[in-house]
């Protein structure tokens, strides 16, 4: 087990893109990992919308999951 890795889980209000990319800022996080889609039907073919807004929005790195 690596004893320097830091996992965040919260539960935040507003637009999802917009929490994620704050807290990826606030918190200085190296990589984010994101699900391939959401719960929100058909919005995006090959991604979830909030995963390829945060994607398009970051310059940090992220590893999408089906």
């Amino acid at each position: 087990m690596c004893k320097n890795v830091k996992f965040i889980s919260k539960i935040d209000e507003g637009k999802p893109h917009e929490v994620i990319l704050e807290t990826m800022d606030k918190e200085d996080v190296d990589v984010a990992i994101m699900g391939a889609s959401g719960k929100h039907g058909l919005d995006r073919v090959i991604l979830g919308s909030t995963t390829e807004r945060v994607i398009r929005e970051t310059k940090r790195p992220v590893l999408v999951v089906p």
